[in-house]
């Protein structure tokens, strides 16, 4: 929850779908936690702040990859009147690129950590939730599995 001194209150909500794995021993594995801020710009501009900690020896992919690869980071928001998107989720984070045997191309990943900004225009001046959800995909040297 975000608490400012504007009149203004957001509260993001945010589902990221799981991606629990199962692995070795049937041991369920996430390798991937969220935490999720909302920074004001300005009276009416926020920033929706999304930061994903990924284990070592695990990546996530980037938002942006070829057809035909791994399945990229899609952040979803529920439509609601209170407020507008500005522009697409930006990644903060760089990613790195490099070839993939296991899609036999060049792909974009995180390792470690990825940070992902959102610019809204806030249309409203009661408080209300944002919702929305992430779905994205995670390998390591073994195994892929969606998180969705």
């Amino acid at each position: 929850m975000f608490k400012q001194k504007h009149p203004l209150f957001l509260f993001l909500t945010w589902f990221v779908f799981s991606c629990s794995i199962l692995s070795g021993q049937a041991q369920m594995v996430n390798p991937v936690s969220w935490s999720f801020t909302v920074k004001p710009v300005n009276d009416s501009i926020y920033e929706l702040h999304f930061a994903a900690t990924i284990e070592p020896s695990w990546h996530m992919y980037s938002q942006f990859v070829p057809e035909g690869g791994p399945m990229p980071a899609v952040f979803t928001f529920t439509p609601a009147n209170n407020y507008k998107k500005i522009d697409g989720v930006k990644e903060v984070t760089k990613p790195t690129k490099e070839f993939d045997n296991m899609f036999n191309m060049d792909v974009s990943f995180f390792a470690l950590d990825a940070k992902f900004v959102q610019k809204i225009k806030v249309l409203s001046k009661e408080s209300f939730k944002i919702t929305g959800g992430i779905e994205y995909q995670v390998c390591d040297d073994h195994e892929c599995a969606p998180c969705n």
